[in-house]
């Protein structure tokens, strides 16, 4: 009897697929307050988020490309997979966010600044600024939880 209960749990192991895909639900939505900071210098930057539910530490990255974002506010402008760069450095100058916990966003256009040393220097602080201040840049926070991925 024995042996006829491992011969067929053993068939089951075999027979069965392994989990294809796994759901991570995250606390994100547009009327959460985040707290974010960031430092000059850095392209990095941390805090949390807080709705009912309680906080949601948030981090992120800046980057500074060469592809602007600016397209009279067009939402499916503003929202990229992958950024593009020169071989001249002053062309990357448009500063980019992207949130890498507690999920993956695509990159999202923050600013423009006069030069790649000044994107590189100020770049996180606008990352920080657009998710800190919802009422300067009301479509900063919904472009960067549109559309997350683990």
């Amino acid at each position: 009897m024995k042996k006829h209960l491992l011969i067929a749990g053993l068939l089951c192991v075999a027979i069965i697929p392994p989990a294809a895909a796994v759901t991570k639900c995250v606390a994100l939505n547009t009327s959460m307050t985040c707290n974010i900071d960031a430092q000059s210098g850095n392209l990095d930057w941390s805090g949390s988020c807080s709705m009912r539910g309680g906080p949601t530490t948030v981090s992120g990255i800046a980057a500074c490309s060469s592809q602007n974002g600016d397209t009279a506010g067009k939402l499916s402008a503003t929202l990229s997979v992958t950024l593009t760069s020169s071989g001249t450095a002053d062309d990357n100058k448009y500063c980019w966010c992207k949130m890498t916990s507690p999920a993956v966003s695509q990159w999202v256009y923050a600013s423009s600044f006069p030069s790649n040393g000044m994107c590189i220097n100020n770049c996180a602080t606008a990352c920080r600024d657009g998710l800190n201040f919802k009422s300067n840049f009301p479509q900063f926070l919904p472009n960067m939880i549109s559309q997350l991925s683990d």
